[in-house]
Protein backbone atom coordinates (compact mmCIF):
# COMPACT_ATOMS: atom_id res chain seq x y z
CA UNK A 1 0.00 0.00 0.00
CA UNK A 2 1.10 3.19 -1.20
CA UNK A 3 1.97 6.40 0.79
CA UNK A 4 -0.91 8.86 -1.41
CA UNK A 5 -3.46 6.06 -1.10
CA UNK A 6 -3.79 6.30 3.14
CA UNK A 7 -6.41 8.33 4.03
CA UNK A 8 -5.17 11.18 6.73
CA UNK A 9 -7.14 12.34 9.81
CA UNK A 10 -6.40 15.62 11.60
CA UNK A 11 -6.39 19.07 10.17
CA UNK A 12 -4.13 21.06 8.36
CA UNK A 13 -1.45 23.28 10.51
CA UNK A 14 -3.85 26.27 7.77
CA UNK A 15 -7.02 24.98 9.39
CA UNK A 16 -6.05 25.38 12.89
CA UNK A 17 -4.60 28.72 12.47
CA UNK A 18 -7.56 29.91 10.78
CA UNK A 19 -9.93 28.68 13.85
CA UNK A 20 -7.43 30.34 16.41
CA UNK A 21 -7.81 33.69 14.04
CA UNK A 22 -11.50 33.57 14.45
CA UNK A 23 -11.36 32.72 18.55
CA UNK A 24 -8.86 35.29 19.27
CA UNK A 25 -11.21 38.03 17.29
CA UNK A 26 -14.32 36.94 18.72
CA UNK A 27 -12.42 37.07 22.07
CA UNK A 28 -11.61 40.45 21.09
CA UNK A 29 -14.69 41.79 20.53
CA UNK A 30 -16.01 40.35 23.76
CA UNK A 31 -13.35 42.12 25.86
CA UNK A 32 -14.60 45.46 24.45
CA UNK A 33 -18.13 44.52 25.05
CA UNK A 34 -16.84 43.96 28.69
CA UNK A 35 -15.12 47.24 29.45
CA UNK A 36 -17.86 49.20 28.09
CA UNK A 37 -19.89 47.67 30.31
CA UNK A 38 -18.08 47.97 33.57
CA UNK A 39 -17.37 51.49 32.60
CA UNK A 40 -21.54 52.18 32.32
CA UNK A 41 -21.78 50.03 35.13
CA UNK A 42 -19.49 52.41 36.98
CA UNK A 43 -21.14 55.63 36.21
CA UNK A 44 -24.42 54.35 36.99
CA UNK A 45 -23.02 53.66 40.33
CA UNK A 46 -21.80 57.30 40.46
CA UNK A 47 -24.95 58.70 39.63
CA UNK A 48 -26.82 56.62 42.38
CA UNK A 49 -24.58 57.87 44.13
CA UNK A 50 -24.89 61.10 43.68
CA UNK A 51 -28.82 61.41 43.65
CA UNK A 52 -28.49 59.78 47.34
CA UNK A 53 -26.32 62.89 48.42
CA UNK A 54 -29.22 64.30 47.72
CA UNK A 55 -31.56 63.07 50.37
CA UNK A 56 -28.79 62.76 53.09
CA UNK A 57 -27.77 66.51 52.38
CA UNK A 58 -31.44 67.51 53.32
CA UNK A 59 -31.20 65.46 56.50
CA UNK A 60 -28.44 67.16 57.42
CA UNK A 61 -29.57 70.32 57.17
CA UNK A 62 -33.08 69.95 58.65
CA UNK A 63 -31.45 67.98 62.02
CA UNK A 64 -27.08 68.74 62.77
CA UNK A 65 -26.87 71.79 60.52
CA UNK A 66 -29.66 73.84 62.27
CA UNK A 67 -30.67 75.33 58.68
CA UNK A 68 -27.77 75.34 57.39
CA UNK A 69 -25.28 73.16 54.92
CA UNK A 70 -22.12 75.69 56.26
CA UNK A 71 -19.99 77.47 54.03
CA UNK A 72 -17.29 75.23 52.35
CA UNK A 73 -15.68 76.79 49.57
CA UNK A 74 -12.22 76.24 47.83
CA UNK A 75 -9.53 73.62 46.85
CA UNK A 76 -10.82 70.80 49.19
CA UNK A 77 -14.40 72.43 50.23
CA UNK A 78 -15.15 67.97 50.15
CA UNK A 79 -13.18 68.34 53.83
CA UNK A 80 -14.74 71.46 55.22
CA UNK A 81 -15.29 70.87 59.13
CA UNK A 82 -18.41 72.22 60.40
CA UNK A 83 -19.88 71.85 57.00
CA UNK A 84 -22.39 68.82 55.63
CA UNK A 85 -19.31 67.14 54.12
CA UNK A 86 -17.83 66.78 57.60
CA UNK A 87 -14.68 64.19 57.46
CA UNK A 88 -15.76 63.45 60.88
CA UNK A 89 -18.71 61.42 59.94
CA UNK A 90 -22.14 62.09 62.14
CA UNK A 91 -25.66 60.50 62.23
CA UNK A 92 -26.48 62.26 59.21
CA UNK A 93 -23.44 64.07 57.74
CA UNK A 94 -22.91 63.00 53.81
CA UNK A 95 -18.40 61.87 54.26
CA UNK A 96 -19.28 58.32 53.74
CA UNK A 97 -21.09 59.45 50.07
CA UNK A 98 -17.94 61.78 49.75
CA UNK A 99 -15.78 59.31 50.31
CA UNK A 100 -17.52 56.34 48.11
CA UNK A 101 -17.71 58.80 45.54
CA UNK A 102 -13.96 59.64 45.79
CA UNK A 103 -13.02 56.30 45.08
CA UNK A 104 -15.15 56.17 42.17
CA UNK A 105 -14.03 59.55 40.52
CA UNK A 106 -10.47 59.93 42.15
CA UNK A 107 -9.00 62.25 44.56
CA UNK A 108 -10.72 65.61 45.47
CA UNK A 109 -10.63 68.31 43.03
CA UNK A 110 -7.52 66.85 41.01
CA UNK A 111 -10.08 66.38 38.29
CA UNK A 112 -12.20 63.68 40.43
CA UNK A 113 -14.42 65.83 42.90
CA UNK A 114 -15.51 69.11 43.73
CA UNK A 115 -17.51 70.21 46.56
CA UNK A 116 -18.62 73.63 47.72
CA UNK A 117 -21.81 74.55 49.94
CA UNK A 118 -23.04 77.83 51.98
CA UNK A 119 -25.22 78.10 54.17
CA UNK A 120 -28.35 77.51 51.98
CA UNK A 121 -26.62 75.83 49.13
CA UNK A 122 -24.28 73.17 47.97
CA UNK A 123 -22.84 71.44 45.01
CA UNK A 124 -21.11 68.33 43.89
CA UNK A 125 -19.33 67.61 40.96
CA UNK A 126 -17.53 64.42 40.03
CA UNK A 127 -15.93 62.65 37.75
CA UNK A 128 -17.09 59.46 35.84
CA UNK A 129 -15.64 56.68 33.39
CA UNK A 130 -13.86 58.07 30.20
CA UNK A 131 -15.81 56.34 27.21
CA UNK A 132 -15.10 56.61 23.05
CA UNK A 133 -12.15 59.45 24.25
CA UNK A 134 -14.99 61.43 26.14
CA UNK A 135 -14.85 62.08 29.89
CA UNK A 136 -17.82 62.17 31.20
CA UNK A 137 -18.82 64.17 34.61
CA UNK A 138 -21.78 64.33 36.96
CA UNK A 139 -23.47 67.12 39.41
CA UNK A 140 -25.66 66.94 42.15
CA UNK A 141 -27.14 70.47 43.93
CA UNK A 142 -29.49 71.79 46.60
CA UNK A 143 -32.27 72.13 44.30
CA UNK A 144 -32.46 68.40 43.50
CA UNK A 145 -30.55 68.17 40.12
CA UNK A 146 -28.43 65.66 39.64
CA UNK A 147 -26.58 64.36 36.52
CA UNK A 148 -24.34 64.20 33.66
CA UNK A 149 -26.18 66.61 31.65
CA UNK A 150 -27.31 70.31 32.14
CA UNK A 151 -30.57 71.64 32.21
CA UNK A 152 -30.27 72.14 28.46
CA UNK A 153 -29.26 68.68 27.98
CA UNK A 154 -25.55 69.15 26.35
CA UNK A 155 -23.34 66.36 28.57
CA UNK A 156 -20.97 68.40 30.89
CA UNK A 157 -17.11 68.29 30.05
CA UNK A 158 -15.55 69.57 32.73
CA UNK A 159 -15.92 69.83 37.10
CA UNK A 160 -15.64 73.67 37.65
CA UNK A 161 -14.83 76.29 35.05
CA UNK A 162 -15.74 78.98 33.00
CA UNK A 163 -16.55 76.24 29.83
CA UNK A 164 -20.20 76.94 28.98
CA UNK A 165 -20.75 72.78 29.70
CA UNK A 166 -18.64 72.63 33.24
CA UNK A 167 -20.61 71.16 36.27
CA UNK A 168 -20.39 73.65 37.64
CA UNK A 169 -18.77 77.31 38.48
CA UNK A 170 -15.31 76.87 40.72
CA UNK A 171 -16.75 78.16 44.32
CA UNK A 172 -20.66 77.37 42.92
CA UNK A 173 -23.30 75.88 44.51
CA UNK A 174 -25.06 75.15 41.82
CA UNK A 175 -25.05 73.11 38.78
CA UNK A 176 -25.28 74.76 35.59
Amino acid sequence: MSLSKKFQKGFTLIELLVVIAIIGILAAIVLASLSSARSKGTDASLLGQMSELKAQAELYYNSEGNGSYGTSNGTNGCTTTGTMFNTTPTTNSVAPLITAITAISGDYVALGIDCDSSTNAWAVSAKGSTQNSTTIYFCADSTGYSSSKNRAGNAYDALTGAGATAAKTASGTACK
